[in-house]
């Protein structure tokens, strides 16, 4: 990790998902450490929006990701390595029924806010929260 400090900000969150949960964050955390240039910091935080879904917040206070790029990042093909990191982070969030967005600012870091509800289109629970 190279001193990079991570907090996890989770706690009382349990969310439904198998070991392609940790195949995500991998990616994400191997890309902070690649292309965030003079990161120190990875944070993974969680907000309530409703009771019907949460956001789940993976962010570092690296160089961030430029504005023209956000749009792109995703596609299969496309960045600065294999260009497949986020491509698969995105179709796995699709495998889970979430979805995932860049959602930081240039010069401030990084931001994926993945958008999970509460229960999936058969009706099973997604994650839970114990507080």
């Amino acid at each position: 990790m190279h001193g990079v400090k991570v907090v996890n900000d989770c706690r009382g969150l349990t969310v439904l998902a198998d070991s392609l949960l940790r195949q995500l964050f991998y990616n994400l955390i191997d890309n902070s450490l690649k292309y965030g240039e003079k990161i120190s910091r990875i944070r993974v935080y969680y907000e309530e929006t409703g009771k019907d879904q949460l956001k789940l917040v993976y962010e570092d206070d690296g160089v961030g990701i430029p504005k023209a790029e956000k749009e792109k990042i995703f596609r299969e093909g496309y960045g600065k390595g294999t260009g497949y990191g986020l491509y698969l982070i995105e179709k796995m969030c699709e495998v889970y029924g979430w979805t995932i967005r860049e959602t930081g600012k240039p010069d401030k870091g990084a931001e994926f806010t993945i958008t999970i509800p509460k229960e999936n289109e058969k009706g099973k629970i997604l994650y839970k929260l114990q507080k």
